[in-house]
């Protein structure tokens, strides 16, 4: 396969561009998503409330934590079909590629070169890890188990089939809808990224310490590199589905006995060296991704030009 040919670097943002892009029309679209969320989420909120007031929460944190992201991500979806097609009036799929249209397969790709480099850097980490301290590769070694909460274990099973779903739902959000939305205002790419990694950091309100944030906006950065790259979000949802399970897969083996079960709301503070391996792995996830994968035929012009094109509001 050839490398990425040389083509329009704004065709993907202005998909934006096969509807209304006027301010008010992204205000409606904004409260859309907004409200639904709050509507949906609100109602499992005060119940989880009543419910944390009149039990102990730790054995059922898991299934709390499974119906909040169940919950969440058929909220999101809701909010921005409606915020799409009733707000801008575009298709929905204009969010998802410059072809209008979804590859499933890209997705497993997307989700295969990213544990290819998680492994990639693991593998690095551990060799320099040897060379400095050779036993404690054996520490660590010994701090994985088999998990033995059968509750933790059947939501996070559960969970793998959701976060397909939820990272779908995020980076249609964050690399589709917002990206686009404010690349119709700022002609500056880089700035647009960075604003969008801001955005998406402190969505999702980490509270173990700054560079936990400055992780989150590490990969939203490398997820809107790939998506901008491809000119499509499937690579950037398969990579964003393969970190959540892998956070998830790694709290089932390593939570011992005791300790609180939660599939991804762990409290450990993250480490300084936390964004610079992230920052490793989705670069060379997208060096990887840039070299071996065909470009899509159709740009944001030729769409624009057919029976989908709408007047710029």
């Amino acid at each position: 396969m050839s490398a990425m040919p040389d083509r329009d670097p704004y065709d993907f943002i202005d998909l934006a561009r096969l509807g209304r892009t006027d301010w008010w029309s992204g205000v409606k679209a904004f409260l859309r998503i907004v409200g639904w969320v709050f509507l949906v989420l609100t109602p499992l909120i005060l119940v989880l409330g009543f419910v944390a007031y009149s039990r102990d929460l730790t054995q059922s944190q898991p299934f709390i934590e499974i119906s909040f992201l169940v919950v969440y991500t058929s909220a999101l979806w809701i909010g921005l079909h409606g915020a799409v097609v009733k707000s801008h009036g575009r298709p929905f799929l204009s969010l998802m590629s410059t072809d209008l249209g979804f590859d499933a397969r890209r997705v497993a790709v997307g989700a295969a070169l990213w544990f290819a480099a998680q492994l990639a850097v693991i593998a690095g980490l551990s060799l320099i890890q040897a060379i400095i301290d050779p036993g404690s590769l054996r520490d660590v070694a010994q701090s994985f188990t088999w998990p033995t909460d059968a509750m933790m274990l059947i939501t996070g099973l559960l969970s793998f089939v959701v976060f397909p779903f939820q990272a779908a739902a995020e980076e249609l959000l964050f690399r589709g809808w917002l990206t686009q939305t404010l690349g119709q205002a700022i002609r500056r790419r880089w700035l647009v990224v960075l604003i969008v990694a801001l955005l998406f950091a402190l969505a999702h309100g980490d509270v173990r310490g700054v560079f936990a944030v400055l992780s989150y906006m590490v990969l939203s950065i490398g997820l809107s590199a790939l998506s901008l790259g491809d000119r499509r979000l499937e690579l950037a949802i398969g990579a964003h589905a393969a970190n959540n399970i892998f956070v998830v897969a790694l709290a089932l083996v390593t939570s011992g006995p005791g300790g609180q079960p939660t599939l991804f709301l762990q409290s450990t503070v993250v480490p300084w060296s936390a964004p610079l391996i992230v920052a490793a792995q989705m670069g060379l996830l997208y060096l990887v991704a840039r070299r071996v994968m065909r470009r899509p035929v159709a740009s944001s012009d030729d769409l624009m030009a057919d029976e989908y094109s709408a007047p710029i509001g």
